[in-house]
């Protein structure tokens, strides 16, 4: 998987397939070979199957998914 972070944003990453998003956004292109990434958010667990997304987390407003592609 491909991600990109945008900053300020508090992250971290415990194993190659998954990742804590704390607050802030990214964007991540998942290949049908990665499928099955996670990223975790205070209030989601979002797993991808193989799609373009982004994702925004943190603050007073809940986790906010958007699919781009797939």
């Amino acid at each position: 998987a491909v991600v990109l972070i945008d900053g300020p944003a508090e992250f971290e990453a415990p194993a190659r397939d998954r990742l804590h998003l704390y607050s802030g956004q990214l964007s991540a292109r998942v290949p049908p070979a990665a499928k099955g990434f996670s990223v975790q958010t205070a209030d989601a667990r979002l797993v991808d199957l193989g799609t373009e997304f982004g994702v925004a987390a943190g603050g007073q407003q809940a986790t906010e998914l958007h699919v781009f592609s797939g």
